[in-house]
C-alpha cells in the first residue's frame, strides 16, 4: 500500500502518497491544486483515517493492483468508490 497512487476523481486528477509514520501511515491527498495530510491506521489491507470524533473519515482498501476508497465522510464524500493505481515512473500523469 505504500508509495504513490494516481486516480481520476469527479473534479480532476488526484494523487495519494502513502508513507510509514511510526506505527501508523501518513497519507497525503493531492487534488484540485491542494494537498492535505492525514494519519491512518492499517489493519490487513484497509487503511482507516479517523475523524476528530473517532468515526471513520476515510477508508482505503487494497484490491489487487488498485487502491479503492471504500468509505468517506463529510468533505471527502466525493471520493467514495474512487480507485487509484500505483504510479508508473514515480509520478502521476498531469
Amino acid at each position: 500500500m505504500l508509495g504513490l497512487w494516481c486516480g481520476q476523481i469527479p473534479l480532476g486528477r488526484a494523487a495519494l502518497q502513502i508513507e510509514p509514520s511510526g506505527d501508523k501511515l501518513k497519507i497525503q491527498l493531492r487534488a484540485l491544486g491542494r494537498a492535505k495530510d492525514y494519519e491512518a491506521t492499517l489493519q490487513g489491507d484497509v487503511a482507516t483515517v479517523p475523524t476528530s470524533k473517532g468515526d471513520v473519515g476515510m477508508a482505503l482498501q487494497l484490491e489487487g493492483n488498485k487502491l479503492r476508497i471504500v468509505e468517506t465522510r463529510d468533505s471527502l464524500a466525493m471520493l467514495q468508490g474512487e480507485s487509484f493505481t500505483r504510479a508508473a515512473g514515480g509520478s502521476c500523469p498531469a
